[in-house]
């Protein structure tokens, strides 16, 4: 049984790749440089319909045999780290209106708990690029074994933040996102910032261009919605107008 704090704790559930910086496409440069050391020919483009799910899934990917714990595929997925942060780290600068969205959050009373499939020190550097490590839980331990799509990152995200699925929602730019969101009972907003096209966040309760365009429209968002749905969570802000699922904003 959920605990009365638990079911009355909002919770913002984040992605961090794509949305609170844009590190995309380093990531994706970084896995082809791993690949073209051990001998194997993935372009950049290659790796872009990937980027999202953690390396449990991405290296199977590139060539039918491997997996990450053992021999060529942890050796890729290791560089990868390793080449991420030494050639593309520098590169990756704060998602336009992501900070602001947290900080937003958080004054009205959300619990913001990173929802990543990646983890360790890369997942520290990127929260510190972002600029709000100090704003967000991060779950202890090992990243899940099971990366987006499945639920687990997700779920984990809500234990850390201890909060229940009918009050968090997670904000993120891939299918992947939306998929193990709804998997976990959570409801999702959708950034186009990742690239996907509607079509392929239909999933998720709204579609923003990017965090900004969230942020210009939070009084009119699912965050303001589920906020005013749960009138006995820890709020400090007054009830706005809640907002119907299935929007699309430009």
């Amino acid at each position: 049984m959920l605990s009365t704090r638990s079911r009355y704790t909002l919770a913002l559930l984040l992605d961090v790749d794509g949305t609170l910086v844009c590190s995309n496409d380093a990531h994706a440069a970084a896995w082809s440089d791993a690949c073209s050391e051990c001998g194997i020919d993935r372009d950049v483009s290659f790796f872009a319909p990937f980027i999202g799910m953690g390396a449990d899934r991405i290296v199977p990917r590139i060539l039918r045999g491997l997996d990450v714990r053992l021999g060529m595929g942890r050796s890729i997925a290791e560089r990868r780290d390793a080449i991420f942060r030494e050639r593309y780290l520098a590169t990756v600068v704060p998602a336009p209106g992501a900070r602001a969205v947290v900080e937003r959050a958080r004054d009205e009373g959300y619990v913001c708990a990173i929802a990543s499939s990646g983890g360790g020190t890369l997942l520290e550097d990127l929260l510190a690029v972002a600029g709000v490590r100090a704003l967000v839980r991060v779950p202890k331990g090992l990243p899940p074994q099971r990366s987006k799509p499945a639920p687990d990152v997700v779920v984990a995200a809500l234990e850390c933040a201890e909060a229940s699925p009918r009050s968090a929602i997670m904000i993120g730019d891939t299918p992947y996102d939306v998929v193990a969101a709804g998997l976990a009972g959570v409801p999702s907003i959708a950034l186009r910032c990742g690239g996907w096209p509607d079509v392929d966040l239909a999933g998720a309760s709204e579609i923003f261009d990017d965090a900004a365009s969230l942020l210009n429209s939070y009084d009119d968002s699912s965050l303001a919605a589920l906020r005013a749905a749960l009138p006995y969570a820890r709020c400090r802000i007054s009830p706005v107008t809640a907002k119907t699922a299935g929007t699309t904003h430009r």
